[in-house]
């Protein structure tokens, strides 16, 4: 059934494509409804049938992201400022179904590889890579990692964070860029091992896992994640957060749906007040600066304003890469290769390699300029499109979603503790909603970097064989 569904919506979605081609004229309204009600009737069908044992998953916040990032137009342009409009969505009838179509066409693959993963039983018990001592090891290791690296980031005036969106500091990392990184690929690490811990001491709830937690792993977590709520750093501390409520769902306790929902909604009106706060004077530690946002939940536009530069990068992107050409990957390949240590210096001086810009430099420059002080960001699908075209489109996502199921299946359903696959899965989740945001393979570049930060730590520490 849900197959089916989605086999026919691809089909629907592929007319409208080529209808916009030949006919180019059609109505921007009417396009929207009809893919809204394929968008709910697909997730819907979805995750009522793969995912509802277990909502806390990829595809429930990357359905909301692709709603919030795509949908905007034209059915909250109303309430949106003429400015916003203006820079935006000035679209012809032919330009918005055609970058809706890429969209559309796009998450159904995403879909549809996800679907045709063969579904296993599901298994009660764990089984894991590592034997318990060694599990121990590297849980002090990381955590301990994890601290001092946090506490020498602040030695080196990582704290000037506080104050970067309320000063308007050209630098966005304070002087210590690289070390972030590290630190969200050790805090990530230290949190799969912690959990595992827990779970094998089967700390079953929400008070026996305080009761049992490292205390310095309830630093680490409290003090880092607060730090980046702090700063208004929202997408760095939800790739911290996300994994965690991932995390506790695996080993400590299913989160309910009543609970979940709650979350969601609380989290959503905080990042909107944290995004509105971080830019006034003082930023979140001035307090006065929450009060006056306040006023503005009630403006359906200033709720949303996160992904609207998304659903317009989406629009700009496909335009510009239909008028220019695609760059056939020549604007991710350095970005690709950068996990090996000087491959991106090698590949320069050796081959004389020339990368095309970024689909967020491209977007960014052709509405701000080249003096631009902030970016504004790109649309995972436009990116896409502009690096690949419409085939692109439909393979990497048609692979992405395969790529999530097959991730879910080994580690929900079989539960076989692999850490390889237990870190590309939370960093993906820990991405899951601002990842329609940014350049789809900057999620991969991360992966590899955490997957081999990981293996070189293992091998520092000696090991005891199962």
């Amino acid at each position: 059934m849900v197959l089916k569904v989605t086999l026919v919506s691809i089909i629907y979605v592929l007319f409208i494509f080529n209808s916009t081609l030949l006919i180019g004229n059609i109505d921007k309204s009417l396009l929207a409804i009809n893919f809204l009600i394929i968008f709910f009737v697909n997730s819907i069908l979805y995750l009522n049938k793969y995912r509802k044992h277990n909502i806390i998953c990829v595809e429930t916040f990357f359905s909301i992201a692709f709603l919030l990032s795509t949908f905007q137009y034209p059915f909250i342009v109303s309430e949106m400022d003429q400015y916003t409009i203006n820079k935006f969505f000035i679209l012809t009838n032919e330009s918005y179904a055609h970058g809706m179509c890429i969209a559309m066409l796009g998450y159904l693959f995403y879909l549809l590889g996800a679907i045709i993963v063969p579904k296993t039983k599901k298994i009660n018990k764990h089984s894991y890579d590592y034997s318990s001592i060694n599990i121990v090891k590297l849980n002090v290791f990381f955590q301990y990692l994890c601290f001092a690296l946090f506490s020498l980031i602040m030695i080196l005036g990582g704290y000037r964070l506080l104050s970067q969106y309320s000063d308007g500091n050209d630098d966005r990392w304070a002087g210590v860029g690289i070390l972030w990184s590290f630190l969200f690929i050790f805090f990530n690490i230290s949190s799969i091992f912690e959990f595992i811990r827990l779970g094998k001491l089967e700390a079953k709830g929400l008070k026996t896992f305080m009761k049992k937690a490292n205390k310095i792993y309830i630093f680490n977590a409290v003090s880092i994640i607060s730090f980046f709520l702090l700063a208004g750093y929202r997408s760095e501390a939800l790739s911290l957060i996300f994994p965690l409520l991932f995390l506790y769902s695996m080993f400590i306790r299913k989160i309910k749906k009543k609970t979940l929902l709650f979350v969601i909604v609380l989290g959503f009106f905080m990042l909107v007040i944290i995004g509105g706060v971080r830019g006034e004077s003082g930023g979140l530690l001035n307090i006065n600066n929450v009060a006056s946002t306040r006023s503005e939940l009630n403006n359906i536009s200033f709720l949303f304003r996160d992904f609207t530069s998304a659903n317009g990068g989406l629009f700009y992107l496909v335009n510009f890469a239909d008028k220019n050409g695609i760059t056939w990957g020549s604007n991710i390949l350095l970005q690709v290769v950068s996990v090996i240590p000087f491959m991106q210096s090698f590949i320069i001086l050796v081959f004389g390699f020339k990368p095309g810009m970024s689909s967020s430099d491209i977007f960014t420059i052709g509405l701000n300029g080249m003096d631009y002080t902030s970016g504004l960001g790109t649309n995972i699908f436009g990116d896409l499109y502009y690096t690949f075209g419409l085939g692109g489109v439909i393979i990497v996502m048609f692979s992405f979603g395969w790529f999530i199921s097959y991730l879910y299946n080994k580690i929900a359903l079989e539960k076989r503790i692999n850490i390889y696959m237990l870190i590309a899965m939370c960093y993906v989740f820990g991405n899951s909603l601002y990842c329609i945001r940014v350049e789809f393979f900057y999620i991969f570049r991360n992966i590899g970097l955490s997957i081999l930060l990981f293996w070189i730590a293992k091998k520092m520490i000696s090991f005891k064989k199962n």
